[in-house]
Protein backbone atom coordinates (compact mmCIF):
# COMPACT_ATOMS: atom_id res chain seq x y z
CA UNK A 1 0.00 0.00 0.00
CA UNK A 2 3.00 2.37 0.14
CA UNK A 3 2.43 3.56 -3.41
CA UNK A 4 -1.16 4.43 -2.55
CA UNK A 5 -0.24 6.51 0.48
CA UNK A 6 1.15 9.30 -1.68
CA UNK A 7 -2.40 9.96 -2.89
CA UNK A 8 -3.88 10.80 0.49
CA UNK A 9 -3.52 10.78 4.24
CA UNK A 10 -4.06 8.65 7.29
CA UNK A 11 -6.22 10.47 9.84
CA UNK A 12 -6.16 9.34 13.46
CA UNK A 13 -8.74 10.67 15.89
CA UNK A 14 -8.77 8.86 19.20
CA UNK A 15 -9.32 5.18 18.43
CA UNK A 16 -10.58 5.84 14.86
CA UNK A 17 -8.24 5.31 11.92
CA UNK A 18 -9.34 6.32 8.45
CA UNK A 19 -7.28 6.16 5.26
CA UNK A 20 -8.52 8.55 2.59
CA UNK A 21 -7.54 9.60 -0.92
CA UNK A 22 -8.65 12.23 -3.40
CA UNK A 23 -8.56 10.12 -6.56
CA UNK A 24 -9.40 6.54 -7.63
CA UNK A 25 -6.85 3.73 -7.52
CA UNK A 26 -5.03 3.25 -10.82
CA UNK A 27 -3.66 -0.23 -9.97
CA UNK A 28 -4.31 -3.14 -7.63
CA UNK A 29 -1.86 -2.12 -4.90
CA UNK A 30 -3.60 1.27 -4.57
CA UNK A 31 -7.08 -0.21 -4.07
CA UNK A 32 -8.56 -0.43 -0.56
CA UNK A 33 -8.86 -3.93 0.96
CA UNK A 34 -11.92 -5.31 2.73
CA UNK A 35 -12.44 -8.89 3.92
CA UNK A 36 -13.83 -11.20 6.58
CA UNK A 37 -11.11 -13.88 6.68
CA UNK A 38 -12.70 -15.95 3.91
CA UNK A 39 -13.80 -13.58 1.16
CA UNK A 40 -12.03 -10.35 0.29
CA UNK A 41 -12.02 -7.53 -2.19
CA UNK A 42 -9.83 -4.70 -3.40
CA UNK A 43 -12.01 -1.62 -3.96
CA UNK A 44 -10.72 0.74 -6.65
CA UNK A 45 -13.16 3.61 -6.16
CA UNK A 46 -13.62 4.38 -9.85
CA UNK A 47 -16.03 7.02 -11.11
CA UNK A 48 -17.43 5.84 -14.44
CA UNK A 49 -16.44 2.26 -13.62
CA UNK A 50 -16.06 0.73 -10.20
CA UNK A 51 -13.97 -2.43 -9.90
CA UNK A 52 -13.80 -4.77 -6.91
CA UNK A 53 -11.16 -7.49 -7.34
CA UNK A 54 -12.43 -10.59 -5.52
CA UNK A 55 -10.68 -13.40 -3.64
CA UNK A 56 -11.88 -16.48 -1.73
CA UNK A 57 -9.51 -18.38 0.55
CA UNK A 58 -10.14 -21.91 -0.78
CA UNK A 59 -9.73 -21.16 -4.49
CA UNK A 60 -6.46 -22.82 -5.48
CA UNK A 61 -5.19 -24.70 -8.49
CA UNK A 62 -4.33 -28.39 -8.15
CA UNK A 63 -6.08 -31.55 -7.05
CA UNK A 64 -5.52 -34.31 -4.45
CA UNK A 65 -1.97 -35.58 -5.01
CA UNK A 66 0.71 -37.52 -3.17
CA UNK A 67 3.18 -34.76 -2.30
CA UNK A 68 5.59 -37.04 -0.42
CA UNK A 69 9.25 -36.89 -1.50
CA UNK A 70 10.32 -40.54 -1.42
CA UNK A 71 14.00 -39.61 -1.80
CA UNK A 72 14.09 -37.45 1.34
CA UNK A 73 14.79 -40.33 3.75
CA UNK A 74 17.97 -41.37 1.93
CA UNK A 75 19.32 -37.80 2.04
CA UNK A 76 18.75 -37.31 5.78
CA UNK A 77 21.87 -39.13 7.17
CA UNK A 78 24.26 -37.14 4.95
CA UNK A 79 22.42 -33.91 5.76
CA UNK A 80 22.88 -34.58 9.49
CA UNK A 81 26.59 -35.33 9.01
CA UNK A 82 27.12 -32.12 7.04
CA UNK A 83 25.18 -30.13 9.63
CA UNK A 84 27.30 -31.28 12.57
CA UNK A 85 30.44 -30.78 10.49
CA UNK A 86 29.49 -27.18 9.77
CA UNK A 87 29.45 -27.69 5.99
CA UNK A 88 26.77 -25.08 5.45
CA UNK A 89 26.86 -24.91 1.66
CA UNK A 90 26.39 -28.67 1.50
CA UNK A 91 23.58 -28.49 4.06
CA UNK A 92 21.78 -26.00 1.83
CA UNK A 93 22.02 -28.22 -1.24
CA UNK A 94 20.99 -31.39 0.59
CA UNK A 95 18.01 -29.75 2.27
CA UNK A 96 16.67 -28.78 -1.15
CA UNK A 97 16.76 -32.44 -2.14
CA UNK A 98 14.46 -33.22 0.80
CA UNK A 99 11.82 -30.72 -0.20
CA UNK A 100 8.65 -31.76 -1.95
CA UNK A 101 7.34 -30.06 -5.10
CA UNK A 102 6.24 -26.41 -4.98
CA UNK A 103 2.72 -25.75 -3.80
CA UNK A 104 -0.07 -24.95 -6.19
CA UNK A 105 -1.22 -21.38 -6.85
CA UNK A 106 -3.72 -19.21 -5.01
CA UNK A 107 -6.07 -17.95 -7.70
CA UNK A 108 -7.88 -14.64 -8.20
CA UNK A 109 -11.61 -15.31 -7.98
CA UNK A 110 -12.52 -12.55 -10.41
CA UNK A 111 -13.78 -8.99 -10.74
CA UNK A 112 -17.09 -7.36 -9.93
CA UNK A 113 -17.48 -4.23 -12.05
CA UNK A 114 -20.12 -1.52 -12.30
CA UNK A 115 -20.32 0.68 -15.40
CA UNK A 116 -22.14 3.92 -14.53
CA UNK A 117 -23.85 6.28 -16.95
CA UNK A 118 -23.50 10.07 -16.79
CA UNK A 119 -20.68 10.19 -14.23
CA UNK A 120 -17.90 11.70 -16.32
CA UNK A 121 -17.59 15.09 -14.58
CA UNK A 122 -17.51 15.02 -10.78
CA UNK A 123 -16.50 17.16 -7.81
CA UNK A 124 -15.71 16.60 -4.11
CA UNK A 125 -14.26 13.15 -4.78
CA UNK A 126 -13.10 11.09 -1.81
CA UNK A 127 -12.45 7.41 -1.20
CA UNK A 128 -11.66 6.05 2.23
CA UNK A 129 -11.17 2.96 4.36
CA UNK A 130 -12.30 2.99 7.98
CA UNK A 131 -9.93 0.51 9.60
CA UNK A 132 -11.98 0.26 12.79
CA UNK A 133 -15.31 -0.42 11.07
CA UNK A 134 -14.00 -2.27 8.00
CA UNK A 135 -15.92 -0.03 5.59
CA UNK A 136 -14.56 1.16 2.24
CA UNK A 137 -16.41 4.22 0.97
CA UNK A 138 -16.31 6.25 -2.24
CA UNK A 139 -18.22 9.53 -2.51
CA UNK A 140 -18.47 12.37 -5.01
CA UNK A 141 -20.96 14.74 -6.62
CA UNK A 142 -22.23 14.61 -10.19
CA UNK A 143 -23.78 18.04 -10.62
CA UNK A 144 -26.15 18.30 -7.67
CA UNK A 145 -26.44 14.53 -7.24
CA UNK A 146 -24.45 12.98 -4.40
CA UNK A 147 -23.10 9.46 -5.03
CA UNK A 148 -21.95 7.27 -2.16
CA UNK A 149 -20.75 3.68 -2.35
CA UNK A 150 -19.98 1.59 0.73
CA UNK A 151 -18.43 -1.89 0.74
CA UNK A 152 -18.12 -4.29 3.68
CA UNK A 153 -17.36 -7.99 4.05
CA UNK A 154 -19.58 -9.33 6.81
CA UNK A 155 -18.15 -11.94 9.17
CA UNK A 156 -21.54 -12.74 10.73
CA UNK A 157 -23.31 -13.19 7.39
CA UNK A 158 -20.53 -14.49 5.11
CA UNK A 159 -21.21 -12.12 2.23
CA UNK A 160 -19.80 -8.97 0.71
CA UNK A 161 -22.26 -6.08 0.73
CA UNK A 162 -22.14 -3.05 -1.58
CA UNK A 163 -24.52 -0.14 -0.91
CA UNK A 164 -24.84 2.55 -3.58
CA UNK A 165 -26.73 5.80 -2.94
CA UNK A 166 -27.50 8.11 -5.85
CA UNK A 167 -26.82 5.15 -8.12
CA UNK A 168 -28.66 6.24 -11.26
CA UNK A 169 -28.27 3.84 -14.20
CA UNK A 170 -25.52 1.23 -14.36
CA UNK A 171 -24.57 -2.25 -15.56
CA UNK A 172 -23.12 -4.88 -13.19
CA UNK A 173 -20.76 -7.62 -14.43
CA UNK A 174 -18.85 -10.57 -13.02
CA UNK A 175 -15.73 -11.87 -14.76
CA UNK A 176 -12.75 -14.08 -13.99
CA UNK A 177 -9.37 -14.95 -15.49
CA UNK A 178 -9.99 -18.53 -14.34
CA UNK A 179 -12.00 -20.64 -16.80
CA UNK A 180 -15.64 -19.80 -16.08
CA UNK A 181 -19.01 -18.74 -17.45
CA UNK A 182 -21.52 -16.08 -16.42
CA UNK A 183 -25.29 -16.37 -16.56
CA UNK A 184 -28.39 -14.68 -15.19
CA UNK A 185 -30.31 -17.18 -13.03
CA UNK A 186 -33.56 -16.23 -11.28
CA UNK A 187 -32.67 -12.55 -11.51
CA UNK A 188 -29.21 -13.06 -10.04
CA UNK A 189 -25.84 -12.89 -11.75
CA UNK A 190 -23.95 -16.18 -11.35
CA UNK A 191 -20.30 -16.78 -12.20
CA UNK A 192 -19.29 -20.47 -12.10
CA UNK A 193 -16.07 -22.13 -13.09
CA UNK A 194 -13.43 -24.76 -12.50
CA UNK A 195 -9.83 -24.14 -11.44
CA UNK A 196 -6.84 -25.58 -13.33
CA UNK A 197 -5.26 -28.80 -12.09
CA UNK A 198 -1.78 -27.29 -12.55
CA UNK A 199 -0.49 -23.70 -12.35
CA UNK A 200 3.30 -23.44 -12.51
CA UNK A 201 4.90 -20.56 -10.58
CA UNK A 202 6.11 -17.78 -12.86
CA UNK A 203 9.68 -18.00 -11.57
CA UNK A 204 10.09 -21.25 -13.52
CA UNK A 205 10.06 -19.14 -16.68
CA UNK A 206 8.12 -21.67 -18.73
CA UNK A 207 5.77 -21.26 -21.66
CA UNK A 208 2.67 -19.40 -20.42
CA UNK A 209 0.44 -21.51 -22.63
CA UNK A 210 1.67 -24.67 -20.89
CA UNK A 211 2.07 -23.26 -17.38
CA UNK A 212 -1.67 -23.40 -16.65
CA UNK A 213 -3.38 -26.70 -17.40
CA UNK A 214 -7.04 -27.66 -17.16
CA UNK A 215 -8.61 -31.11 -17.24
CA UNK A 216 -12.29 -31.82 -17.79
CA UNK A 217 -14.05 -32.80 -14.55
CA UNK A 218 -10.95 -32.18 -12.39
CA UNK A 219 -9.91 -29.18 -10.31
CA UNK A 220 -11.80 -27.10 -7.76
CA UNK A 221 -15.26 -25.96 -8.80
CA UNK A 222 -16.34 -22.50 -7.66
CA UNK A 223 -19.24 -20.08 -7.99
CA UNK A 224 -20.13 -16.53 -7.02
CA UNK A 225 -23.57 -14.94 -6.95
CA UNK A 226 -24.52 -11.26 -7.21
CA UNK A 227 -27.99 -10.40 -5.92
CA UNK A 228 -29.36 -6.86 -6.35
CA UNK A 229 -32.10 -5.06 -4.42
CA UNK A 230 -33.21 -1.52 -5.37
CA UNK A 231 -35.20 1.32 -3.84
CA UNK A 232 -37.38 2.52 -6.71
CA UNK A 233 -35.96 1.88 -10.15
CA UNK A 234 -35.71 -1.53 -11.78
CA UNK A 235 -33.32 -4.45 -12.29
CA UNK A 236 -33.21 -6.57 -15.42
CA UNK A 237 -30.86 -9.30 -16.58
CA UNK A 238 -29.62 -10.55 -19.92
CA UNK A 239 -26.49 -11.26 -21.94
CA UNK A 240 -24.58 -12.13 -18.76
CA UNK A 241 -25.12 -8.76 -17.02
CA UNK A 242 -27.57 -7.04 -14.68
CA UNK A 243 -28.91 -3.60 -15.63
CA UNK A 244 -30.17 -1.15 -13.03
CA UNK A 245 -32.28 1.80 -14.11
CA UNK A 246 -33.49 4.85 -12.17
CA UNK A 247 -32.51 3.60 -8.72
CA UNK A 248 -32.00 5.93 -5.75
CA UNK A 249 -30.37 3.26 -3.60
CA UNK A 250 -29.01 -0.16 -4.52
CA UNK A 251 -27.75 -3.01 -2.29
Amino acid sequence: MLSALVLGMAVMMGTDTVLWYDEPASKWVEALPIGNGRIGGMVFGGIEQERIALNEDTLWSGEPTDWNNAAAKAVLPELRRALFAGEWEKVDGLSMKMQGPYTQSYLPFGDLTFDFEGASEVSEYRRSLDLMRGVAETSFKVGDRVVKRRVIASLADPVMVIEIEGAGDFVARLSSKVRSRVAVVDGRLVLSGQAPIQADPNYLGGDDAKAIRYAEGRGTKFAGVLDVAVDKGSVSGGDGVLRVRGADRVV
